[in-house]
């Protein structure tokens, strides 16, 4: 039987897609920074009937990882299947916002992500068989107005996860993104408003507020956990899950997608 490790696991993403794939057997053992905040995941996992773990996991604390990593793997001999789920977020004028907040994102979003698959890597190889999947987000491929620092991480994440299943396929180990567009979760919920302050007005109070109202009207987050799900056990993952919600337009703007502007970017480099 697989065991699991996903972090992120006290609401969203992480809780749905811990008990989706409880219910298909094996371990799943779901991590977050505080477990006085599971409650909702031990709910969801008695009403569906099912076993979860729960681990105490700070994906930005090395010692923590490193804690984790061992301790499930002294218990269950081997970790199978990991999902980085676990991620941060923030709306503002990139400048007034700041380096610090530009790291903080990193450090969670992308390096502690790495630093989670280079720990359970070495195990998969050998065995000739693993599965990574790493939640980034449609602001991978996106210009959400206000959100730099997210946008930076996922595109970051992004290329991560394609480069690592590019060295990792050989050895029957397959790395692969979900990239949801726009559902509600407490990521969303936990994102302070920004400050109206002299340079920029309002203007990313407003964009803050229009994703906080559209994200709330995307309260059904299954179409998400049952891309997670599908990239963690089919024989035959896709590189990236594009997860869309509804027609509804965005509140930014696209950029990798649209052709014209990849020819124009193609041309400029010879």
């Amino acid at each position: 039987m697989s065991v699991t490790l996903i972090t992120g696991c006290s609401s969203g993403f992480g809780l749905g897609a811990a008990v989706a794939l409880a219910k298909r057997g094996g371990t799943v053992v779901a991590t977050m920074r505080n477990t006085a905040k599971a409650g909702p995941l031990r709910k969801a996992a008695g009403a569906a009937r099912v076993d979860v773990v729960i681990v105490p996991l700070d994906v930005t604390d090395s010692s923590s990882r490193e804690r984790a990593v061992a301790d499930v793997v002294a218990r269950y001999g081997q970790i199978d299947v990991l999902i980085n789920n676990a991620g941060i977020c923030s709306i503002g004028a990139s400048e007034i916002l700041g380096e610090d907040n530009l790291r903080d994102q990193f450090e969670t979003n992308v390096f502690a992500a790495y630093a989670l698959m280079a720990a359970v890597l070495p195990g998969m190889p050998a065995r000739r068989s693993g599965r990574i999947v790493n939640v980034s987000s449609v602001a991978a491929f996106f210009a959400p107005k206000y959100m730099m620092a997210y946008a930076a991480t996922k595109h970051a994440l992004d290329a991560l996860s394609a480069e690592m299943d590019l060295e990792l396929k050989d050895f029957n180990v397959r790395v692969t993104s979900a990239a949801p567009v726009g559902f509600g979760t407490a990521l969303s919920s936990n994102v302070p408003p920004p400050p109206v302050e002299p340079v920029y007005g309002d203007a990313p109070r407003k964009c803050y507020d229009d994703w906080v109202a559209l994200l709330g009207k995307r309260s059904d987050i299954s179409p998400v956990v049952d891309a997670i799900v599908e990239a963690a056990t089919t024989p035959n993952p896709r590189l990236r899950y594009l997860v869309k919600a509804s027609p509804t337009p965005l509140p930014f703007e696209p950029i990798v997608m649209e052709k014209e502007r990849f020819d124009e970017g193609r041309r400029s480099v010879g």
